[in-house]
């Protein structure tokens, strides 16, 4: 998968779009957020059908069914590179941090990841927080 002539500024507006969304089960929760940002990216629909759920374990079953993966973080690690450190991340790529209810996922900006929270919405942390770091469109790597 190679990413868009464009992927910037996508991803810039895809970001935008989401400054103001509250976190919801299957409609805006780290799942969607995250593969929507690979899809402004890439072009690719990473979701499917794996949406429109009301909790967490029907979003991991809804992942299960649509995706052939055990869970949102097996899919990201098998479709995605993973890259040798957080350093090697650019914006667009993808990140896996420590939530309140398990591993969620986050979109890496800089050195910094904006990730989706229940609490406070789209925030962002620091590079360091990630557990591991994938590469969305790792063939224009340079």
């Amino acid at each position: 998968m190679d990413r868009r002539p464009d992927w910037r500024a996508r991803l810039v507006d895809y970001i935008t779009e989401w400054q103001p969304k509250v976190f919801a089960y299957g409609t805006a929760d780290c799942w969607i957020f995250a593969m929507g940002a690979a899809e402004a990216v890439t072009g690719v629909d990473y979701i499917g059908t794996a949406r429109d759920y009301a909790d967490r374990e029907a979003g991991l079953a809804a992942i299960r069914e649509a995706t052939g993966r055990k869970s949102h973080v097996d899919f990201v690690y098998r479709t995605f590179g993973k890259l040798p450190s957080i350093w090697h991340a650019m914006p667009g790529d993808i990140a896996t941090l420590d939530a309140h209810d398990g591993i969620g996922l986050g979109v890496v900006q800089g050195e910094m990841i904006f990730a989706l929270t229940e609490k406070d919405g789209l925030m962002l942390v620091p590079l360091e927080t990630a557990r591991g770091v994938y590469a969305v469109g790792e063939k224009n790597r340079t």
